[in-house]
């Protein structure tokens, strides 16, 4: 039990804004918890909070293949790298005033967007994403 909770409290921790430092995105926490797998959390623990948050947890903001702008709103458990995702952005840059969700693919296919990789806090705030 110790091991999983030691997962789950770093991401917590690395999650969370504190007075000393500036909170990661979801994201990018659990690439720092795959980096220290094996040595400083356990595997199969760190697997698990993957399979259960995906790998883009909800409210994270991504870039798209097709170069759309999304927001993760649901997960995918059988495939944690295809979530379900909310389009702000169209392919052409134009701000959706509808509300449009797309599934997403782990190859760009013609019906599903792939992810190509979350978006950076600037870049949230740049395109008035919160």
């Amino acid at each position: 039990y110790s091991r999983i909770l030691a997962v789950a409290d770093s991401y917590e921790s690395m999650t969370t804004k504190r007075p000393f430092r500036v909170n990661r995105e979801g994201h990018a926490a659990l690439l720092e918890l795959l980096k220290g797998r094996g040595t400083f959390y356990d595997e199969a623990a760190v697997r698990a909070l993957i399979y259960c948050l995906s790998a883009y947890p909800l409210g994270t903001t991504v870039l798209l293949s097709n170069g759309a702008m999304a927001r993760v709103i649901r997960t995918n458990p059988h495939s944690p790298k295809t979530p379900i995702v909310q389009l702000l952005i169209d392919r052409d840059g134009n701000r959706l005033t509808e509300f449009v969700v797309v599934g997403t693919s782990e190859a760009d296919t013609g019906e599903a967007p792939a992810i190509r990789r979350n978006l950076s806090w600037q870049e949230v705030e740049a395109h008035n994403l919160y």
